[in-house]
């Protein structure tokens, strides 16, 4: 007796193909997505990182001018001006001038 070879229908090759096909894009497609959707993460948090590290440079910025601040009212040369101007008084020999604004012409019925 004759060994006989089984081939499969090609019907049912060319489905197993497609099905073969179908499965390996859907894979691709689900890999592609969750890499999309990790790249937008990323992005996001750089430019979290980003606007964390500007607000930490303006905040020691800020800091350091605080210091100054400190250093120079610490003393009365500094602490004296300071006074005067906030208090608005005038030392002897000053003229104090506060500029008003003109009213608007449309003010006037």
């Amino acid at each position: 007796m004759a060994h006989r070879s089984r081939r499969t229908p090609p019907l049912l090759r060319f489905a197993s193909r497609v099905a073969m096909t179908l499965g390996a894009c859907f894979i691709i497609t689900v890999l592609s997505l969750a890499f999309a959707h990790r790249l937008e993460q990323n992005f996001a948090l750089a430019h979290e990182l980003a606007a964390t590290q500007h607000d930490i440079r303006v905040l020691r910025m800020r800091s350091a001018e605080e210091a100054r601040d400190v250093r120079r009212l610490q003393t009365s040369e500094g602490v004296v001006p300071y006074i005067y101007r906030r208090l608005r008084m005038v030392r002897p020999g000053q003229t104090l001038i506060y500029l008003v604004p003109a009213p608007s012409p449309s003010a006037n019925p």
